[in-house]
This record gives structure tokens, sequence and C-alpha cells, in this order.
């Protein structure tokens, strides 16, 4: 037997808020017929597509893909550390990638010395399109 249960945690606040949900094999719902997975053709050419631009921006493949790759320069203005990596193609990347880790952790630190655990503007656990929908968890 198929079914699906939903168990509410008493310990938390709020809950999973459904306003409709059906099986059919056709869909007039604007928005889930822009964000449902077809189970007969779960990966259509338009997003295998777009995945693999996105893993040769993520991910290394070819090494003549990133021969040419321009010298990292710190930004205009930057006056605090600058850790370069020397040899080749790779060593510029390393910087480049070590110089924005290195701003993404500095951006966690508040200037009373607070250090929290998201990214600078990630978006909130509360509800804003993002984790589990909680009442009241943003003011007016």
């Amino acid at each position: 037997m198929n079914k699906i249960e939903i168990n509410p945690e008493p310990s938390k606040q709020g809950g999973p808020v459904y306003t409709h949900y059906f099986f059919s094999d056709s869909c007039t719902d604007d928005f889930l017929s822009a964000h449902t997975v077809d189970a007969q053709k779960p990966l259509p050419l338009s997003i295998t597509t777009a995945l693999g631009e996105i893993s040769h921006t993520l991910f290394t493949f070819d090494p003549q893909d990133y021969i040419t790759v321009p010298r990292f320069e710190f930004p205009a203005g930057y006056d605090g550390v600058g850790v370069r990596f020397c040899g080749n193609a790779f060593a510029d990347i390393a910087t480049g990638v070590f110089f924005e880790n290195m701003m993404q952790i500095y951006h966690k630190i508040d200037a009373d010395g607070k250090v929290h655990e998201s990214s600078y503007m990630a978006p909130s656990w509360r509800y804003d399109g993002f984790g589990t929908w909680r009442p009241g968890a943003i003011p007016d």
C-alpha cells in the first residue's frame, strides 16, 4: 500500500502547510507545472544542458580548459592580506578561490566579534522561501 504520512514534531512550533496536492497526468497550476519533475523525462535536455554548464563552472575537466586562466587580481582598494599561489594556471585559480573563501569567513564576523555560521546574506532558516515555515518568525 502506498501512502503519505505527516507526523507533527511536538517540540517545534509551526509545521508544514499544504495548500493542495494531487496525483494527475496533467497539471494546470503554473507554479507546479514549472517545478514538477516528469517521471517519464526526469532530465530533459534543458536541465542536462544547464547541469553541464554548472559542472564545467565548478569542476575541473580537461586541463586545456584552464591553461589560459587570467591572473587573479585583488580588488581595487583592498588593503588586507593577499596570499598568492604561483606556478601554473591552477595556482592562479587557487589564489582566487583562497581569497574568496577568506572573504566569506571575514564577512561572517560581526563588529563585536560574533562569528555567524551562515555566510553573509545567506537565506535565513526562518521563512523567506527556504527552510520550514514558522508562524510569526519574520516581523511585519
